[in-house]
């Protein structure tokens, strides 16, 4: 009967119409039919690209970014070329993806860095070698990974593009962290998070405190990582800015578990309307209702009511749906169910996909083979899950399944096994407390390695606000001369034209400054948003301007008046070199000379 409805909740499944997706994707493919230039077909087929590549449908994705190519390639268009071979698609390629679009992905963006390199372009090269990086690390291929990352930066060389420089030593942090070096990965994260909070770039700090938390979690300090997140969140509202908020709450709702970040994730998504976190939010409520709450009844519905969602699985290949249906059993405990969608993965995943996938697969059906009591084939897709760890050095998986193995051979009376795979898992247990010994050694050297990098960036506060001081001194202090050097012409006989030319010139210099003292203030008050501080601007331009006015046709008023004539002739220096001569030369007898003068 279980059956039964397993087939027909596919059945219902596959006939379902997929409006949501196949909506999204027919008007994508009209704007490219409809547009006019070569400008806005590029531009077109680049957005059909991206919603490929964030829907896993690399397949596809790799077809359209050719045609781009070469329509821009046919236009004679440098810009428009360099448009197709660097948009966003491929930054958007999963983990989770066959080896052959892997390969597609590399040979495409190889193309872009020839392409940058026969230009004389080096920013663009080195974004080339980034992207590359980023795609070898998501291969977990992090020896070929780190040398196109590194090649990134010999390309720029002193070349000062700072913001690119700090997302190379992401990469570079995050293929450390990925091979296990935690302490070299820290330091090129604080290196880009230096770079960002010199140039004052809040975008790349935020991003920063996400590898942070990153870190930290990877390290066992799950507290440390929600905290590095916490930052994150106050610069962002400080900011005003939502895409990282919506980012902030995401990865929040992933560490947590709190259904209070579920609920901000998927409300700013919505509100965003962006494709790429409206698929992530949508992707992170149905892993909290399979994972979290343990309702294969509320999965499966939710993942029929979003055919956008389970095109996403599809379009990776019916493997992956299979294993994501299997998931959803094997998360509330139906392993013969979920046993069923993994058997109809396994030789699509064989086939298509790298070892990490593999195992993954392996490890999973040898767990659901064991809860339903069938010993031998356990061990039979263990031995192979145990097979990749050992060929990619995964000691912690390795372990487990050593662990699981030794039980399993115990169980089925192979005891010569048993001890066999107790005795590994024992070394490997070992070898991972040696580990976890280290990993807090790991973790003091990164506190030391913080409190450094806090002295630091306070160094850089410091340098920042004595400079900014400075300037504001400078500022008053050429403005205060400005006055001064008018009230001392106006005591002589200049134009009118001239007065008021210097009058404007001096009351526009006080008030642009008046409005620069607040406005870091008014930013924060109004969170970056550029309406309200449109808004405000224009309040207070309503109130200046007219004191501007009286008070700079007060001031020509008075600069024009007898008044600075008289105190000129009053104050003459002829005068008052008389006055001062007139002792000397009375002493001198010479009084009659001086009555003369």
């Amino acid at each position: 009967m279980r059956r039964i409805f397993l087939f027909a909740g596919v059945f219902l499944f596959s006939i379902n119409v997929l409006s949501q997706y196949a909506a999204k994707e027919a008007r994508l493919i009209r704007n490219v039919s409809t547009a006019d230039t070569d400008s806005e077909k590029v531009g077109a087929l680049g957005s059909l690209a991206n919603f490929y590549y964030i829907y896993r449908a690399e397949r596809k994705g790799d077809s359209i970014l050719q045609k781009q190519f070469s329509v821009a390639e046919m236009s004679e268009d440098k810009e428009l070329v360099l448009q197709a071979l660097f948009g966003e698609a491929t930054n958007n390629i999963s983990n989770w993806t066959s080896s052959e679009s892997f390969d597609r992905a590399i040979a495409f963006v190889e193309k872009g860095i020839a392409y940058a390199r026969e230009k004389g372009s080096a920013d663009l090269e080195s974004q080339g070698y980034l992207r590359k990086a980023a795609i070898l690390r998501k291969r977990r291929k992090h020896d070929e990974a780190f040398q196109q990352a590194t090649q990134a930066l010999t390309t720029l060389g002193n070349r000062k593009q700072d913001s690119l420089r700090a997302m190379v030593y992401l990469e570079l942090g995050d293929i450390f962290l990925a091979k296990g070096d935690a302490v070299a990965a820290y330091k090129n994260f604080n290196n880009a998070y230096d770079l960002a909070y010199t140039n004052r770039n809040k975008r790349i700090q935020s991003l920063t405190y996400h590898y942070y938390s990153k870190l930290y979690n990877a390290l066992g300090s799950k507290e440390m990582a929600i905290k590095s997140l916490h930052k994150s969140v106050t610069l962002n509202k400080e900011d005003g800015n939502k895409r990282g908020l919506l980012e902030d709450y995401y990865d929040l709702a992933r560490i947590t578990d709190e259904k209070e970040y579920f609920s901000k994730t998927i409300q700013l998504a919505s509100e965003l309307n962006s494709e790429l976190h409206k698929l992530n939010a949508k992707r992170l409520q149905f892993a909290y209702l399979m994972v979290v709450r343990k309702n294969n009844r509320e999965a499966l519905d939710y993942l029929s009511a979003n055919e956008d969602m389970r095109q996403s699985y599809l379009n990776v290949g019916n493997a992956n749906y299979h294993i994501t249906l299997g998931n959803i059993y094997r998360y509330t405990g139906q392993f013969d169910s979920a046993l069923h969608y993994y058997k109809l993965a396994e030789p699509l995943i064989e086939q298509s996909f790298d070892k990490p996938i593999l195992k993954s697969l392996y490890k999973e059906l040898g767990a659901s083979y064991a809860a339903l009591g069938s010993t031998g084939q356990a061990i039979a897709y263990y031995e192979k899950a145990l097979a990749i760890s050992r060929s990619l050095k995964d000691l912690p998986e390795g372990a487990h399944f050593t662990e699981r193995l030794s039980m399993l051979a115990a169980k089925a009376s192979d005891y010569k096994s048993a001890f066999a795979y107790n005795q590994e898992h024992l070394k490997l247990k070992d070898t991972l407390h040696e580990l976890a010994a280290q990993r807090d050694l790991v973790l003091l050297e990164l506190d030391r390695e913080n409190n450094r990098h806090q002295k630091d960036i306070e160094r850089i506060e410091a340098n920042a606000l004595r400079t900014r001081n400075l300037q504001y001194m400078g500022i008053s202090i050429a403005i205060v001369t400005v006055f001064t050097f008018m009230i001392l012409l106006g005591m002589f006989p200049v134009s009118k034209l001239s007065i008021k030319m210097l009058g404007f010139f001096s009351f526009i210099c006080l008030f642009e400054f008046i409005v620069l003292l607040i406005d870091s203030y008014l930013h924060k008050l109004t969170h970056g948003e550029p309406l309200k501080i449109w808004l405000v601007k224009i309040f207070l331009i309503a109130l200046l301007v007219p004191i501007q006015h009286y008070m700079e046709h007060g001031m020509v008023k008075f600069l024009e008046s007898q008044r600075l004539l008289k105190m000129r002739q009053q104050l003459s220096v002829k005068k008052l070199l008389l006055k001062w001569k007139k002792p000397a030369l009375v002493e001198a007898g010479f009084e009659e000379d001086t009555a003369v003068l």
